[in-house]
């Protein structure tokens, strides 16, 4: 009823985000659009596509990230893998991996246990991988501190 041709060309959207590995993975995946700007905080159990414009904090931590070529994020990133080909000035934290495409236009702290650089892209910041480590998001009995456990001495 309502198709708007001439916009978007086929080949600038990446529906399955790098890191999807599965057709379940790749179908859900949210979409902030080309003409959208949204400020706030993104919390959810599914992949994301920015294509447009966000300001704030988006926090899924095992699912996907993507900020497409013409999408705009500043803020905060927290995903198990996040993958730029746009702009993002804020911090980057990945569980699991961070991609700069060479379109991406980066100014964070990155925080990963692995980094993928394409050549081109642009980057100011820091990198932090020394204490990432690929494992699965924490639980929320796991997020509570450690009580001390009882040593056994034999005599």
């Amino acid at each position: 009823m309502w198709k708007k041709t001439g916009d978007i060309e086929s080949d600038e959207i990446n529906l399955k985000p790098e890191g999807a590995t599965n057709k379940k993975t790749a179908r859900g995946v949210s979409t902030i659009g080309t003409q959208a700007v949204i400020t706030g905080e993104i919390k959810g159990n599914e992949d994301l596509l920015v294509m447009g414009n966000f300001d704030g904090t988006i926090i899924l931590d095992n699912n996907v990230v993507t900020v497409g070529k013409n999408g705009k994020v500043k803020g905060k990133i927290q995903a198990k893998t996040v993958t730029v080909e746009g702009r993002v000035d804020g911090d980057l934290t990945a569980r699991e991996k961070i991609v700069l495409k060479a379109s991406a236009k980066v100014k964070a702290n990155i925080v990963t246990a692995r980094l993928v650089m394409d050549d081109g892209c642009h980057f100011q910041g820091g990198i932090d991988m020394s204490n990432m480590e690929s494992k699965p998001a924490p639980t929320k009995a796991e997020t509570k501190p450690n009580s001390p456990k009882p040593v056994n001495l034999k005599r």
